[in-house]
């Protein structure tokens, strides 16, 4: 029957310089015999910073460990044949820092409705790999409407569905939110044509759009033509009845004609 020698020493691998909080790394313990061929080391035993460290050794081979960093510093590793000072051990010390490259950015919230005249603060935060925040400074921009460079206050000034993106200088990650902006409070109507001048017996088509304060279609009415005593203008785009306790202006411009009555019911 062979018997392995005792290990005379024991090298641990690998050894990084550095981690970063979250990360995790499976470190091996191999015995050597004084002539250096492997041997099997007989009790490893192993002992790490607790305050730097998790530790979880394998069960079905105690010659490793998954060590996962937890707060930043330096933090030693070490293992050694049983008691430390009674057999061979070897031991490595770990720089822990805080965070890894910048490999995500999420952008909050990461959407937003808003109406014409409205405002939305985004703010972005940077991730590494292991998911612990990177400090980044985000330049901010926007497909519609307008948004603060620096700040990240977007103002909503047009009708649409648009994008807002965080971009950091020197990185290639981005962050993006949607924005969906819908029309403002009415402001005001407009009739078109404003004007115009006809014969008796001819006839014009007038159609009626209600607009926000930025110039945004609130609402668009049905064209109303023909010599008509009582004229029920439609509005298939919008809903008036939200503007119900509102103030809203209308206009008419009448040439060669006469405006006998108009009445608006809620």
């Amino acid at each position: 029957m062979f018997l392995a020698d005792a290990a005379a020493t024991v090298q641990i691998s690998p050894k990084p310089a550095t981690m970063t909080i979250g990360e995790s790394v499976t470190v091996t313990a191999q015995g050597f015999d004084a002539q250096g061929n492997p041997t099997p080391i007989q009790d490893p035993r192993w002992f790490y910073d607790t305050t730097r460290f998790t530790g979880s050794v394998d069960p079905q081979d105690p010659c490793k460990c998954t060590f996962t960093a937890i707060a930043p510093g330096s933090a030693g590793i070490m293992c050694s044949d049983g008691q430390p000072g009674t057999g061979p051990d070897d031991s490595h010390t770990v720089t822990i820092v805080s965070a890894g490259d910048l490999v995500r950015s999420d952008v909050t919230p990461d959407q937003a409705n808003l109406k014409v005249g409205e405002q939305q603060q985004f703010t972005a935060t940077g991730y590494d790999a292991w998911g612990n925040p990177v400090p980044i400074t985000p330049t901010w921009t926007t497909t519609g409407g307008t948004i603060n460079p620096t700040t990240g206050l977007y103002t909503a000034t047009v009708v649409g569905d648009f994008t807002v993106t965080a971009s950091v200088v020197g990185s290639p990650i981005t962050g993006t939110a949607t924005v969906h902006v819908d029309p403002g409070p009415l402001a005001r109507i407009d009739v078109t044509p404003a004007e115009v001048s006809l014969q008796i017996g001819n006839q014009q088509q007038f159609l009626a759009t209600g607009r926000d304060a930025q110039g945004n279609p609130v609402a668009t009415s049905e064209p109303v033509t023909g010599d008509q005593l009582r004229a029920e203008v439609a509005w298939p785009q919008g809903d008036f009845a939200a503007l119900q306790g509102q103030t809203v202006a209308l206009r008419f411009a009448v040439t060669k004609g006469r405006l006998y009555s108009f009445w608006v019911e809620a």
